[in-house]
C-alpha cells in the first residue's frame, strides 16, 4: 500500500516497473540486489500484471544500473546547484 496515493503506478510497463523495484529494494533493507533474482519475487510482479514477461521484469543488474544511474544523476544536480549558489556569492 502506498502512503500518498498519487505516487502509485497507474501505468505497468518496464521503467515503471524497475523504479518501483529499485526504490523497494534501496529503501527497505533487503538483502542487497538479490531479491531481484529471486523467482518468488518474479512471481510477485506477474501475479501484479500477469500478461508481464520476462524482458519487463527487472534483474539485479539492471537495478544496480538504474540505481548508480540515478545516484550519478543526483550528484551532478547538487553539485550545479552549489556552483550556482557559489556564483551567487561571488
Amino acid at each position: 500500500m502506498f502512503a500518498d496515493a498519487s505516487k502509485a503506478p497507474i501505468v505497468f510497463n518496464q521503467p515503471t516497473i524497475l523504479k518501483a523495484v529499485m526504490t523497494h529494494i534501496a529503501t527497505n533493507d533487503q538483502q542487497a540486489f538479490e531479491l531481484a533474482n529471486k523467482a518468488s519475487f518474479w512471481n510477485c510482479l506477474v501475479a501484479m500484471r500477469p500478461q508481464s514477461t520476462k524482458e519487463d521484469l527487472p534483474s539485479a543488474y539492471d537495478i544496480k544500473v538504474y540505481l548508480c544511474n540515478r545516484f550519478v544523476n543526483h550528484m551532478k544536480e547538487i553539485a550545479d546547484e552549489i556552483k550556482v549558489s557559489n556564483r551567487s556569492i561571488i
